[in-house]
């Protein structure tokens, strides 16, 4: 995933809009796994912080959304361990957060 969103914020619009295509496909298919790497993406210090940065706008805009040809919010697909696994990790990160920026999004 942190490759993906490498080449997503790379300048060749091919490889972003297959990166894109990537990620979408996993989301669709993979609900869990789309949310919890993402959010593994975050918390993790050792990732540059423009990576954590997209992961975090990413998620942030896709818990909300309904996903391709559903009826249901990637939340709403979630189960509930994974849910709660999406609190504690994100509350955590967000206590450890030095870059205000960062927090916003």
């Amino acid at each position: 995933m942190v490759t993906q969103l490498q080449v997503i914020l790379g300048k060749d619009n091919d490889a972003r809009k297959a990166a894109e295509e990537h990620l979408k496909k996993i989301k669709d298919g993979e609900p869990a796994k789309y949310a919890v790497y993402n959010t593994a993406i975050i918390v993790d210090t050792t990732v540059p912080q423009e990576i954590r940065s997209l992961a975090s706008v990413i998620l942030r805009r896709s818990l909300g959304t309904c996903l391709t040809d559903q009826k249901e919010t990637l939340w709403e697909k979630l189960e509930d361990v994974h849910r709660n696994l999406l609190k504690v990790n994100l509350l955590e990160s967000i206590k450890t957060i030095t870059v205000k920026d960062m927090m916003h999004k």
